[in-house]
């Protein structure tokens, strides 16, 4: 089920995650390369995949994304 380009898409956006700055805008386009590898994943195992709720995925990401960030102790942008 070949799941090796979505993982290393994965590990290139948990690693861009931590990077030590970060503007709003990177997180923004980070949440949505990881909602949209998380669509693609699901898609992969035969799960239902709502292309519709792919800006409300990535909204959610935005907020996990800052809030990961601030319980490491890292700059979260405005």
């Amino acid at each position: 089920m070949g799941m090796e380009k979505e993982l290393e898409e994965f590990r290139e956006i948990a690693h861009e995650i931590l990077k030590r700055e970060i503007t709003i805008q990177e997180v923004r386009e980070l949440a949505l390369r990881w909602a949209r590898n998380k669509l693609e994943v699901r898609r992969k195992h035969g799960l239902d995949v709502d292309e519709d709720k792919l800006k409300t995925l990535a909204e959610e990401h935005v907020e996990k994304i800052l809030s990961l960030r601030r319980r490491l102790g890292l700059d979260t942008p405005e």
